[in-house]
């Protein structure tokens, strides 16, 4: 689904998964949108081509079904993210493009 999603050829090197699971949750009704999907890459190559694909194309369709990508972070790391939250208010009201890289 991934590689004809981002087009044929997009991967650098052939697109391998170490996992993928849906979230535990009842299907979907027709008007609802498709449940959550977990995918653990196997080469690291391939998802930051994934993630940099994503980052530009974040909202995508797949049957008919509206498709967004987010990154996982870590409980830690959504904690140090989240201590910038009223900085990026005052950021954001004020109409600066602003963004947080993630610590090496």
């Amino acid at each position: 689904m991934l590689s004809m999603l981002m087009g044929a050829g997009a991967f650098p090197r052939p697109l391998e998964l170490d996992g993928a699971h849906r979230f535990l949750a009842r299907r979907p009704r027709a008007n609802e949108p498709p449940r959550a999907v977990v995918v653990r890459f196997h080469r690291y190559t391939n998802r930051e081509c994934f993630l940099r694909w994503a980052k530009k194309e974040w909202s995508s369709r797949w049957e008919n079904a509206e498709i967004r990508i987010y990154q996982d972070w870590s409980a830690e790391l959504a904690k140090k993210r989240a201590g910038f939250n009223r900085a990026k208010v005052v950021l954001h009201g004020k109409g600066v493009k602003f963004g947080l890289l993630q610590p090496a």
